[in-house]
């Protein structure tokens, strides 16, 4: 779990470092915060003794998050 959240931090600083940069690359700024999110959505489920699922998808994997802590966001 605490490496998912390490790599999630790393991509969230890449981010925040990039945005500094003129002109900034938003979809370079885009893919790491998407990164960051899969990231950490990840290492909640592990945390959670849940299977990774093999997926980018934000929605799919905070949906899963949801099971098990209500106050992710989503319908």
């Amino acid at each position: 779990m605490q490496e998912w959240f390490t790599l999630a931090e790393k991509d969230l600083k890449s981010a925040q470092f990039l945005k500094d940069m003129h002109p900034a690359s938003l979809g370079i700024i885009c893919y790491h915060c998407q990164q960051s999110a899969e990231k950490y959505l990840k290492g909640y489920m592990i945390f959670q003794n849940e299977k990774i699922i093999r997926t980018h998808d934000l929605l799919v994997l905070n949906k899963k998050c949801r099971q098990y802590n209500s106050n992710f966001f989503g319908n």
